[in-house]
């Protein structure tokens, strides 16, 4: 078996598994317009297709948790990404696409930017933000269009600004 096929026979595994889960999430409900929410990065997991360190063909895949300012869990957020030739001399380029789940519904999203490597103990340079796409959702967010923007407070937690209409 190619480490392609196993790479996605895990993340087909994974998705599904987090996708099929039944959460209980806090009665705060957001809805389409600009909210933010707090992403604590819990489980993602890194599959290296070469040589130690980033290079093209990794992938991250993952789960995290969201919350609001209260800190109470309203969300889930599901995501794979893939290194891609090009960036810069300090960064590669990935390809992520992610899921957004809230108890009224879900957003879509997938976009470019640079990505850190996890092995490193620092990563200099990154942009504090990465703006990426809205492009569907279902439920309350059926047909959301719009922007996320993540800003990243430290390795383990950052916020992400959602600016979104409702086109359904």
């Amino acid at each position: 078996m190619s480490l392609h096929t196993t790479a996605l026979g895990g993340l087909v595994a994974f998705i599904g598994v987090g996708g099929l889960s039944c959460t209980a999430y806090s009665a705060t409900s957001v809805h389409c317009g600009n909210f933010a929410v707090q992403v604590l990065y819990t489980n993602v997991e890194y599959l290296d297709s070469g040589a130690p360190g980033v290079g093209v063909g990794d992938q991250r895949f993952g789960h995290q948790q969201l919350s609001d300012a209260n800190n109470e869990h309203i969300g889930d957020q599901y995501f794979h990404t893939i290194v891609v030739p090009g960036g810069s001399d300090e960064f590669h380029q990935a390809i992520v696409s992610g899921h957004t789940v809230f108890a009224n519904g879900t957003i879509d999203w997938a976009g470019t930017g640079p990505i850190a490597d996890p092995q490193a103990e620092a990563n200099p340079g990154l942009p504090d933000e990465v703006r990426r796409s809205v492009v569907g959702g279902t439920g309350d967010f059926a047909g959301a269009r719009g922007t996320v923007v993540t800003f990243y407070d430290d390795e383990r937690r950052g916020t992400r600004e959602f600016d979104i209409i409702c086109l359904e």
